[in-house]
């Protein structure tokens, strides 16, 4: 039995297993980077990389598309006036909630994400970690398609 503060030995064994072999197939996750401009050929190339469902990312399409159309409408006079309480930031019939997970983060999608809080296209920003992502990240320097965490 361990001591008290400590591991048991059997639980360490079990988590902390020598690294395997990566598979020569192996791809770096990489997104599309934005910020030198739109090349749509080189954008769908990215996909392959990048980690994403199609279907997923047409939903998201349609929503960014609803939103935009929002944050256009204008603003009556009691919008303007409460809009203009709250700070610097141009006023808008939407606030939009940019939340995503770390596993997003560690995926090609970490472009696009920085892409969209440098331009300020969100006006909240919420962001949650979860270990085992980040561990990986900091055990290879960056996040490798086609590699189960058995591979760790």
């Amino acid at each position: 039995m361990a001591a008290p503060g400590e591991a048991p030995g059997e639980a360490l064994r079990a988590v902390l297993r020598p690294s395997g072999a990566l598979p020569a197939e192996a791809l770096p996750v990489r997104g599309y980077d934005f910020s030198g401009g739109a090349d749509h050929a080189a954008l769908l190339r990215s996909f392959r990389t990048t980690g994403f469902q199609a279907t997923s990312f047409a939903q998201a399409v349609a929503e960014i598309e609803r939103m935009i159309a929002a944050k256009l409408e204008p603003l009556s006079a009691e919008q303007r006036e409460r809009a203009a309480m709250a700070g610097p930031r141009e006023p808008s019939g939407c606030t939009i909630f940019l939340g995503f997970t770390s596993n997003l983060v560690s995926s090609g999608v970490r472009e696009s994400i920085r892409y969209l809080v440098q331009r300020g296209m969100g006006t909240v920003t919420v962001t949650w970690g979860h270990r085992a992502v980040m561990l990986s990240c900091w055990l290879h320097g960056q996040e490798l398609l086609g590699v189960s965490p058995g591979h760790l």
